[in-house]
């Protein structure tokens, strides 16, 4: 992979944001465990004029999926639960539901729990859409109980916000823990992520939060946050603690071995197609000169990209509170072959 070219590349995008006006992003180059190239420019807070940093915490978003799989592999790793396992008989929401779903159909997608948010404004009478009102977990457990499945499980591979939720709820009701309790404990604490949490409280101070902005025209306002789910996003996180979770991934030293690899294991359709969805990741297609694992966020504001090139023992971490950055998805691609 070219790292010159890639770190022009966000220099480029740095030069377009003023850096005491504006907010803007945090990126990162991780090699063999160590940051070797690192930018953290323009504002955590326009109000407060406060400037992003190596430690700012921005919202993750569905990168904080392969957070959730993690607890889930931890428990399945310390015999509390298989992966092969009948989550209807562990949540209660997902009882009604006329076909088995497994631990490791929710895992990668292919449930047939609907996605949420296509469900949302009916099913617990958010009025003005939810961009407006507030949700957590237990509405939306209130939504799944009430939703029929799109499909029958493990013939299809379908995006779902939902399936996090439930995984959530199984960390929950297996380990007798809230999952930012056990993920604290046997993932952030182990690899020092020592500012790294889900945010499960709404009113919860947190130190280094990094507020998030739309923009127009460079006019910009702040997204009021309405909502405060966990296992499908949820995590706060920086530069600095993510580039210990990246560095552990390469040497895997510090967690067990069948968590960190299990993260990439890769299940099939019944039909007998290979998914490219693993356990939160996202695995490269085969035809792909380098292979790469990858999974992105977006929400209310937040972007986020997290790339790992196994065979260079190099990660790319992308963090922005800024959606008015000229953002493409998959823009990383054209480095990887280099």
């Amino acid at each position: 992979m070219n790292v010159d070219k890639l770190t022009r590349y966000f220099e480029n995008i740095r030069d377009t944001i003023s850096p005491h006006k504006e907010p803007g992003f945090c990126s990162a180059i991780i090699q063999n465990g160590e940051i070797v190239h690192s930018i953290n420019h323009g504002l955590a807070s326009i109000e407060h004029q406060s400037p992003l940093t190596g430690d700012s915490l921005f919202y993750l978003a569905s990168e904080s999926k392969q957070f959730t799989a993690a607890c889930i592999l931890h428990l399945v790793r310390d015999k509390k639960l298989s992966l092969n396992q009948d989550v209807r008989d562990i949540v209660i929401e997902t009882a009604h539901f006329p076909a088995k779903i497994s631990i490791q159909n929710l895992l990668n997608h292919t449930s047939g729990i609907p996605d949420y948010f296509q469900y949302i404004n009916s099913s617990i009478n958010l009025s003005g859409g939810h961009e407006n009102d507030y949700f957590d977990n237990r509405h939306i457990l209130k939504v799944i109980d009430n939703c029929n499945l799109a499909f029958r499980p493990n013939t299809r591979h379908v995006y779902s916000n939902s399936n996090y939720i439930v995984l959530a709820e199984v960390v929950k009701k297996v380990s007798g823990s809230q999952l930012a309790n056990y993920a604290k404990k046997h993932i952030f604490k182990p690899l020092g992520m020592t500012s790294t949490l889900y945010d499960n409280d709404r009113g919860r101070v947190i130190k280094n939060r990094v507020c998030s902005y739309s923009s127009e025209r460079k006019t910009y306002r702040t997204y009021l946050k309405n909502s405060c789910t966990v296992g499908d996003g949820g995590v706060l996180s920086s530069i600095h603690d993510l580039a210990k979770w990246e560095a552990n991934y390469h040497n895997n030293s510090l967690l067990p071995a069948n968590v960190v690899r299990g993260l990439t294991k890769r299940s099939k359709l019944s039909t007998g197609e290979l998914l490219s969805y693993a356990n939160g990741l996202e695995i490269s297609a085969r035809e792909s000169t380098v292979e790469y694992i990858y999974h992105g966020g977006a929400f209310e504001g937040f972007l986020t990209d997290i790339i790992k090139i196994p065979s260079h023992k190099t990660s790319i971490i992308y963090l922005c509170n800024n959606d008015g950055i000229g953002y493409t998805p998959n823009w990383y691609r054209q480095y990887l072959a280099e």
